[in-house]
């Protein structure tokens, strides 16, 4: 069996993710079902709360977890272009087309959906060229006429 590769990691609890850096990240009470804002601050190993400094295992003795990393729009943008570059600018327009109309045929958010496909950067070509569904190729009809701003560029001209 291989190790999972999710977070958190059962081998380090309360740890977040990206413990070599600073910044922000969301804890959950698992009593109360609530979330909590907090910093970490990756040189002392330890959270900045309102009630003072907590390491990683006085975290979860207070039956609290390690829920997500806040990212800001330029950390998710940053993760986004080596995803991109790693897998191949085809398959992860792909996919990110996909998870849209999924957004749209799962939960019926075409604006939500309109907004996240509108940060991927995807042509009308490259569209042409995904061989999309028709179930899909229906979500995406509906999921550029929900906002003013098609999320589907135009392709540059030659």
């Amino acid at each position: 069996m291989t190790a999972p590769t999710n977070w958190p990691d059962p081998n380090r609890p309360g740890v977040p993710m990206f413990p070599e850096r600073d910044g922000w990240h969301v804890l959950e009470n698992k009593r109360r079902k609530s979330l909590k804002l907090v910093f970490w601050d990756h040189q002392q190993e330890h959270y900045c709360t309102k009630i003072g400094y907590l390491t990683p295992l006085e975290i979860v003795s207070m039956d609290w977890g390690y829920y997500a990393p806040a990212l800001t729009p330029a950390q998710i943008n940053e993760m986004l272009a080596a995803e991109r570059k790693r897998i191949g600018r085809a398959a992860f327009g792909n996919g990110y087309l996909i998870a849209c109309c999924n957004i749209h045929n799962m939960h019926n958010e075409p604006s939500i959906a309109a907004d996240i496909l509108s940060q991927a950067d995807i042509t009308i070509s490259e569209v042409m060229a995904m061989d999309l569904s028709e179930y899909d190729a229906s979500a995406l009809e509906e999921i550029r006429a929900a906002r003013s701003n098609d999320p589907i560029l135009k392709d540059p001209e030659a």
